[in-house]
């Protein structure tokens, strides 16, 4: 059980990717009535760019 929260917690930063950026992202391109180039809904491109940025930082082991 203690491996399964250590493995969770050190992907933190995707949950937060995935749980703050994805949906704040989201809700920026619908304040900002701001297009996708691509036939994606708000929340999928906040979702790719969540993902990305979370991945990326566990991937590198910093935020910045």
């Amino acid at each position: 059980m203690l491996k399964i929260v250590q493995k969770f917690l050190e992907l933190m930063p995707l949950w937060f990717g995935i749980g703050f950026i994805a949906p704040l992202t989201a809700e920026m391109i619908k304040a900002f009535g701001w297009q996708a180039s691509l036939p994606v809904t708000p929340l999928v491109a906040g979702l790719i760019l969540g993902i990305a940025w979370g991945g990326s930082t566990v991937v590198r082991g910093r935020w910045i």
